[in-house]
């Protein structure tokens, strides 16, 4: 029987599955594509579906499958589907989920959109999952050659590897930290303590147990991960502005507590960094000077609101936004390992006083690096301390608009790693390229050829035809006029030389005089001391190298 498609809202995951049916149908069945059509068609039991085929039955049954299936989609679903399921692509992260479960997420999605220009291929997909997985496991399977890796399949199999070493070392490290829980414990007799009473039985000490109020103490592998990542010893979290004496959070509930891992440090301390307002800013550090110049604005955080605190009947004071969103710039990127232009998002800022570009999307392009003269030294803008890292390599970029009217000035970008953005526009790029910011209508001018980065206009369409034809026949006119001018004014000097011959005859023999009629008078005369002397010697000086070929 024909797969079948059921009553209910339509969205492309019931499209795909049923279609993914319907072609297994036709292959199990032997079915011929001119029939395809027809023979699942019974299968669409929506009401409105069913409609919709019976008006244009004989239309739909001399299409091919994958043509109907299109005028299905084009149809019954928004026609901006396939680009809302790319920005979802866009935003999924890996977080905490395992890697495979979060691979296989992206994958389902992009296939939903397979055949759209919205479509990611094997390259994109790379980028993104490299980008968005997970810091340690990207720095893990960066380690284990990762980027090296020629094919997508390749690249999975290295990450999957590398996921899997990682959960055995924090399987390993919770082994060793509940081996010392239990030492300890053991140590001061807070669990599995032997009773003094012959009668008390297993149960009664697992019931005391159960009745314990406060965690176990601190394993000393714990303290030195809490000591290492700034946390607190009494609410036992990590990355906190205080310590336990002024600790304003509970105690850890005994019944669900786990012991400590530097996992759940690391991902503390990622998320304690990209949470928000501190989620930016990285700004130059100066060693002499105490002023910081600012390479990249805030970081934008859904979570945080868009208006202004209160409801506004207090005061009639206008109180700006929390936030704006970023300017972001659609555009391509080209580089001697890739076979054509990859697009990227790159960050407009225009408080940045460099050029940044992130180092995975440098190893995609097989850019040539460059070394600074001077470390450019860079550090968080709220940070502890000066401390911060050292930026030593950079690259030429040359930014195209996806429409490929307009291109950027070579750029000179310097490598950041774990970039927030693929890459960051700074100042470099706004003053060589004679770009005009406005954040109230959202536009980034060129002022050379007033074209808008964010929202270019459509291309001037073609001359018509018989405009054309009429532009050519004036010039035509014209370029016929301007020969019998010259033609006629040359004519006319012609003239003119005529009568001037005429007039000065005398002045314009027909033919030189002969050679006999000239004068042989002698009025002076040299005399020779020696008419045969050949004369040697020279009158300037000759430069050693010609002496020898004169001679």
């Amino acid at each position: 029987r024909p797969p079948i498609l059921t009553a209910g809202k339509p969205s492309p995951l019931c499209f795909q599955q049923w279609e993914t049916g319907c072609l297994a149908y036709f292959e199990i069945k032997a079915v011929d594509a001119a029939v395809q059509v027809q023979r699942v068609a019974p299968g669409l039991q929506d009401t409105l579906v069913q409609a919709w085929y019976s008006a244009y039955r004989e239309a739909f049954n001399a299409m091919e499958f994958t043509e109907f299936m299109a005028e299905l989609r084009a149809e019954f679903l928004d026609s901006d589907w396939a680009e809302k399921i790319c920005l979802d692509i866009g935003e999924m992260r890996q977080d905490k989920k395992p890697w495979s479960e979060y691979l296989n997420d992206v994958l389902q999605q992009n296939s939903l959109i397979r055949g759209t220009p919205e479509h990611m291929d094997d390259t994109l997909l790379r980028y993104h999952l490299h980008s968005n997985m997970d810091p340690i496991l990207r720095d893990r399977a960066k380690r284990d050659g990762s980027g090296t890796a020629v094919t997508f399949k390749l690249w999975k199999d290295i990450v999957r590897k590398s996921a899997e070493g990682l959960r055995n070392d924090e399987l390993r490290f919770q082994n060793m930290v509940q081996a010392e829980v239990a030492r300890q414990q053991k140590k001061t007799g807070i669990v599995n303590k032997p009773s003094r009473n012959a009668n008390t039985s297993a149960a009664t000490t697992d019931a005391a147990v159960g009745k314990q109020k406060n965690c176990p103490p601190l394993a000393p592998g714990e303290r030195l991960l809490l000591d290492k990542h700034s946390g607190c010893t009494k609410c036992r979290r990590f990355y906190v502005d205080h310590r336990a004496k002024t600790c304003p959070n509970p105690f850890p509930d005994p019944a669900t507590y786990k012991p400590l891992t530097e996992r759940e440090a690391l991902m503390a301390k990622t998320k304690n960094s990209s949470n928000a307002a501190p989620a930016a800013a990285v700004h130059e550090l100066d060693e002499n000077e105490n002023s910081n110049l600012l390479v990249a604005a805030f970081v934008d955080d859904p979570d945080l609101p868009s208006n202004v605190l209160g409801n506004g009947t207090d005061s009639e004071e206008y109180v700006s936004p929390l936030h704006h969103p970023h300017l972001y710039w659609d555009c391509h990127v080209d580089g001697p390992s890739s076979p054509s232009p990859i697009r990227c998002r790159a960050l407009i800022d225009h408080g940045s006083h460099t050029v940044l570009i992130d180092e995975s999307l440098v190893q995609h392009l097989g850019l040539r690096r460059r070394r600074l003269h001077t470390p450019l030294k860079i550090g968080m803008a709220i940070s502890e301390g000066n401390s911060g890292k050292e930026l030593r390599e950079w690259v030429k970029i040359k930014p195209v608009s996806l429409d490929g009217r307009w291109s950027s000035r070579t750029l000179r970008a310097v490598i950041a790693p774990q970039l927030c953005a693929p890459i960051l526009l700074g100042g470099p790029f706004l003053f060589s390229n004679k770009i005009v910011v406005d954040h109230e209508s959202r536009s980034v001018i060129a002022k050379d050829n007033n074209y808008n980065l964010l929202q270019p206009s459509p291309p001037v369409p073609a001359r018509n035809d018989s405009l054309h034809c009429a532009d050519e026949s004036a010039g035509l006119v014209a370029a016929i006029r301007d020969r019998i001018e010259a033609i006629a004014e040359q004519e006319a000097l012609e003239k003119r030389a005529e009568l001037l011959r005429q007039e000065f005859a005398d002045r314009f023999p027909t033919e030189l005089p002969p050679v006999t009629n000239l004068p042989t008078d002698v009025f002076h005369e040299f005399t020779l001391k020696d008419p045969n002397r050949e004369i040697k010697s020279r009158q300037y000086a000759c430069p050693k190298k010609w002496q020898e070929p004169w001679k």
